[in-house]
């Protein structure tokens, strides 16, 4: 990602739900997320597009559905999983106040730069995670790059939570990335990237930035264009990225 020399620059992150509510909702995390932003908008006057998944709440309900009817369509599971990200996307919309723009964006078709110098969207449709949403938003905005604020901290070479000697990626090629990942998606899925945002963004070259969404004061070294610690995801060589 480069720089945000400009000084409208807009800036797209999909914050994990397993970030703001791995149980319940972090607070204290929404209000270090909040602080950061309108200090970054303050300071930079840039612009934020965030959009918000559905955490907890939706695996829970999810569970629920299939457990009380295992033959649930996926579809039918995907829109409870919607629904959460819908109800979190409106606390982050109403928490910034002002400076939010007045509705969350709950559709594709809805997506456009806003006057406002925040702007938050939830799920849209079955088939898909927020993760394809932000890659979808990026190319409508013609923006060329996301940032994954999620659970993990980097790319791995395989599960972190299971293998102690996993080892993170600085870099990946988006070729290298779909071949370590599951090539279907299905709800509650749990990859730095998901497989449909993957693929598009590989077909229309947006990077990733796959970053820890726990780690505030690094989210504000990568804002601010310092060196950070995380997964540059790109199809052109690693070039112009101050990491750690």
């Amino acid at each position: 990602m480069k720089k945000l020399k400009n000084k409208k620059a807009i800036v797209v992150i999909a914050f994990g739900g397993s970030v703001l509510a791995p149980k319940d909702l972090d607070i204290a995390l929404l209000a270090k997320l909040r602080s950061l932003l309108l200090a970054s908008i303050k300071s930079q006057k840039s612009k934020f597009v965030i959009v918000v998944g559905g955490g907890n709440p939706a695996r829970k309900y999810q569970a629920i559905a299939k457990k009380l009817n295992p033959t649930a369509m996926q579809a039918d599971l995907d829109r409870i999983g919607i629904a959460s990200t819908k109800l979190n996307a409106e606390l982050i919309r109403v928490i910034f106040g002002k400076n939010s723009h007045s509705k969350i964006i709950d559709s594709e078709s809805l997506v456009k730069n806003t006057k406002s110098p925040l702007t938050v969207i939830s799920g849209w449709n079955p088939g898909y995670s927020t993760d394809a949403v932000a890659v979808r938003t990026a190319k409508k905005l013609k923006i060329g790059a996301v940032i994954i604020a999620g659970k993990p901290a980097y790319v791995y070479n395989k599960d972190f939570t299971k293998f102690n000697n996993a080892k993170p990626f600085a870099y990946i090629s988006w070729a290298n990335y779909i071949k370590l990942i599951p090539k279907q998606w299905s709800p509650g899925l749990k990859t730095p990237v998901d497989p449909i945002a993957a693929k598009e963004a590989r077909l229309h070259n947006i990077d990733a930035i796959v970053i820890s969404g726990k780690d505030m004061k690094n989210i504000a070294s990568l804002l601010r264009g310092r060196a950070f610690r995380g997964t540059l995801i790109s199809n052109r060589p690693r070039q112009g990225i101050a990491q750690k």
